[in-house]
């Protein structure tokens, strides 16, 4: 459940963003979707006691889902949200600075974009030109050269690097797909 006075926290940092910075109200809107994600991972927490609240932004910001079951949030939308929730809350220390003394500096800067866990790569397979030409279709040129300059898809449809050893004429080893 949402903390009502968050919510009016919210609703009047982005009147303020509208009348006083002059936002468009396209803009606000998207302000509020990214600071929507902000009251719900508080709950019933007041954003001026949040310093204590588990897991953090940046960590519930990592599991979250962009359309219900879908995709977590794009990295470029998790870097919106994290920038426009710092926005507010140095906003609300300088509105509140009584209610909101809690939130320290050390605090809003703490709030960074979650690390993606990247997977790991599978191993490379290697292979000598050789093994790329015998792969290859049967040219109707003499060399590489001339089946890449009679038809340029039959190569390319084939493996997807072979365009190194006709660009370059060196044997290197690449990976096919």
């Amino acid at each position: 459940m949402v903390n009502r006075s968050n919510y009016l926290w919210v609703k009047e940092h982005l009147k303020y963003l509208e009348e006083v910075k002059q936002l468009d109200s396209r803009s606000i809107g998207r302000y509020w979707s990214y600071l929507r994600h902000l009251l719900f991972w508080a709950g019933g927490v007041l954003f001026s006691r949040i310093v204590n609240v588990r897991p953090t932004f940046p960590s519930y910001l990592k599991n979250v889902r962009a359309y219900g079951d879908g995709d977590s949030l794009a990295p470029a939308s998790l870097k919106k949200v994290i920038n426009t929730s710092k926005r507010f809350f140095i906003w609300a220390k300088m509105a509140y600075p009584s209610e909101f003394r809690l939130v320290t500096k050390a605090w809003i800067d703490g709030l960074v974009v979650p690390r993606r866990e990247i997977p790991p790569t599978p191993d490379h397979e290697f292979v000598t030109l050789e093994e790329v030409i015998l792969v290859t279709p049967a040219g109707i040129g003499e060399s590489l050269f001339a089946t890449r300059d009679y038809n340029p898809k039959r190569i390319w449809q084939n493996c997807d690097l072979i365009g190194i050893f006709v660009l370059t004429g060196r044997q290197k080893f690449v990976t096919l797909r």
